[in-house]
């Protein structure tokens, strides 16, 4: 791209967290995920060695290997989603330089940087923390309320296992929410620029497109985190199903719905940003050819009986302009392609597959 990049440091300046991360610790996803998978490991397992609750039960005690839905949770689900989180930090930055390299926006250097910085210090910069704060809270408050009616669960066998676990959720839940957070922000940003420049349209792109390869490819990384937290909700309830109070734990209801409406927006706002303007511009392509074939038309009925050379061409432009609008009215409206919707769906099947898989086996035991 040609012009100076802006300072994606902007995108995350409204959470230290982050900041921390990144820019003092120089952690990326992949560093961050395996820090978060270490620490993870040893507050469920030295505690849990100690206090005799790793397997089987202990009284009412249930072990943390009694089932293998919170090692899978724990060991896999949390450190990819911390790692997602320090990736949704910085991915808008290149997810709108790469669309500005692609030229599928009409806007040059320094509108785009006056753009992103304006996008930057209103969008990304205010709502998103405390947004993402005032969820922790409610989360956390729930969290603690939950203890006296799961304190059957391992977490539950001592303070020196309850408290660090609980710390752990409170961040995890501020993970979440934070990636919900900037995702939203980006729809608002996408969909602000799209709106207000003008989109330029390649309808035989290799891409299969239109040449906006780089918003399906940020989609289809943000799928995979749509798959990782809908397992993770899929998990929570499928252990609440084994433990008989699915029925009336209304809390995982309303996050199961939750999932499933935020993972269906998050994966098509971002796309539907780009198809609003992609579709205008098929729109204003096929009414340009409308009227040539108009004026076309209208000036061969004028000269139906003159001189046969005329009448042919017009006839012929009559015919070429049939097969342009025919050729137009194929063009793609939408930045994906059927590979794209495939992944998407398979997705979200598979991350609430455990607890379809396990309501199903719940109810063919009471049959």
């Amino acid at each position: 791209m040609n012009g100076a990049t802006f300072d994606s440091s902007g995108l995350y300046a409204n959470d230290p967290f982050a900041k921390t991360l990144i820019d003092k610790w120089r952690l990326n996803p992949i560093k961050l995920g395996l820090i978060i998978l270490v620490i993870e490991v040893s507050t469920d397992l030295v505690p849990g060695y100690f206090l005799d609750v790793l397997s089987g039960t202990r009284g009412e005690i249930i072990g943390f290997f009694h089932g293998w839905p919170q090692p899978f949770f724990g060991f896999i689900i949390v450190p990819i989603t911390w790692g997602y989180y320090l990736w949704m930090a910085t991915s808008p930055r290149k997810l709108l330089e790469e669309l500005k390299a692609a030229k599928v926006v009409d806007i040059d250097d320094a509108s785009f940087d006056t753009q992103i910085k304006r996008y930057v210090e209103n969008v990304y910069s205010h709502w998103t923390w405390t947004v993402a704060s005032v969820v922790v809270v409610v989360i956390a408050a729930n969290a603690v309320e939950a203890k006296h009616a799961f304190s059957h669960l391992w977490i539950y066998a001592s303070q020196w296992y309850y408290w660090p676990k609980m710390v752990q959720t409170y961040f995890g839940w501020y993970v979440v929410c934070m990636i919900v957070a900037r995702e939203l922000s980006t729809i608002i940003v996408l969909r602000d620029l799209f709106k207000k420049h003008k989109v330029n349209l390649y309808p035989l792109h290799p891409d299969n497109c239109g040449g906006l390869s780089a918003l399906n490819a940020y989609s289809i990384k943000f799928t995979y985190f749509i798959g990782i937290a809908g397992l993770g909700v899929s998990l929570i309830a499928y252990e609440s199903i084994q433990i008989g109070d699915f029925q009336a734990n209304y809390l995982i209801h309303s996050a199961i719905c939750a999932y499933i409406v935020l993972a269906i927006y998050t994966f098509f706002a971002p796309l539907g940003t780009a198809h609003n303007a992609m579709r205008e511009t098929k729109e204003q392509w096929l009414m340009d050819i409308s009227r040539q074939f108009q004026v076309t038309y209208e000036s061969t009925t004028r000269v139906l009986n003159s001189p046969g050379k005329k009448l042919k061409s017009n006839i012929e432009k009559i015919e070429q302009l049939q097969e342009i609008y025919k050729v137009t009215e194929e063009f793609p409206v939408w930045p994906f392609d059927t590979r794209t919707l495939q992944r998407f769906g398979a997705t979200i099947f598979t991350s609430l597959s455990p607890v379809v898989v396990s309501l199903i086996m719940k109810i063919l035991r009471i049959g």
